[in-house]
């Protein structure tokens, strides 16, 4: 059984959105860790 190409394009959609979201929240994460390393604990 085929996906519906709409389906499909949501999947990817909501995939990448997904992606997006742990890139950007591993990214402030390292932002972090990084300050706090450079000028210690707030």
């Amino acid at each position: 059984m085929a996906l519906d190409h709409f389906a499909l394009l949501d999947l990817l959609e909501s995939l990448k959105a997904d992606a997006d979201d742990i890139i950007r929240r591993s990214a402030q994460a390292l932002i972090y860790a990084e300050a706090t390393a450079v000028i210690g604990t707030p």
